[in-house]
């Protein structure tokens, strides 16, 4: 089953944060995630297998302080949007 997961990180002296949908997820894997939302090439996450290589490609790309935790209080946009039909009341003017 899929989860999403909110990653947090640091980068610029900014903080930023993204939702990700996996089955599963990891410090290596969250490390991973903010590499690549800040323009990392897909292609080379595939060598990195350990935290500390992780770490060291971001230093090199100013991220820092990554953590991640399950988004259990964020709900799809598909879902919203049918939550917010079924809300949508409407009125007779005559």
């Amino acid at each position: 089953m899929r989860e999403r997961y909110e990653i947090h990180f640091v980068t610029d002296d900014c903080k930023q944060a993204i939702i990700v949908e996996r089955s599963g997820m990891s410090d290596l894997e969250a490390w991973k995630a903010a590499l690549l939302h800040h323009g990392e090439c897909a292609g080379t996450m595939f060598n990195i297998r350990r935290v500390s290589e992780a770490i060291e490609r971001a230093g090199d790309r100013g991220i820092k302080k990554v953590r991640w935790n399950k988004a259990s209080h964020t709900i799809a946009w598909s879902e919203r949007a049918k939550l917010a039909r079924s809300m949508v009341g409407l009125t007779i003017i005559d």
